[in-house]
């Protein structure tokens, strides 16, 4: 985001698309010991977006877009951090479904402002190594 501001004071549309898939059932953390699927396809796309927000506001009409996917699974918040019973599957369809819900909310937040925010499915399952 840094870097984003530091280019340019205008921003008109930020697309949220980086992922990690479902492939592998052996539980990876992030650097700051978050669930990797829920960190990447989740979190990193809450926080760019939250950090860009202000710019994005000041460039409206603008437009973000999150690259979710219509595999999700309800959250067990007794287990959101994904420490029992894990499942690459389980936690790319919970990150998913978080991410989904991050949309509709900051769709409504950001109502009459100029930024629309949409979540897209891509129309694949596309396992990658990203």
């Amino acid at each position: 985001a840094e870097a984003v501001r530091a280019r340019t004071s205008r921003l008109d549309i930020l697309i949220n698309n980086a992922g990690v898939g479902t492939a592998g059932d052996k539980r990876q953390t992030s650097a700051d010991g978050h669930e990797l699927r829920f960190a990447v396809n989740y979190l990193a796309g809450f926080l760019l977006t939250s950090e860009l927000l202000p710019l994005l506001r000041a460039s409206a009409p603008a437009r973000i877009v999150n690259v979710a996917s219509a595999g999700q699974q309800a959250i067990d918040f007794n287990d959101a951090r994904l420490t029992h019973g894990y499942s690459g599957v389980r936690a790319y369809c919970q990150s998913k479904l978080a991410q989904i819900l991050f949309t509709m909310d900051l769709a409504e937040q950001l109502k009459g402002s100029g930024v629309t925010v949409n979540a897209l499915h891509p129309a694949s399952y596309m396992n990658t190594t990203m």
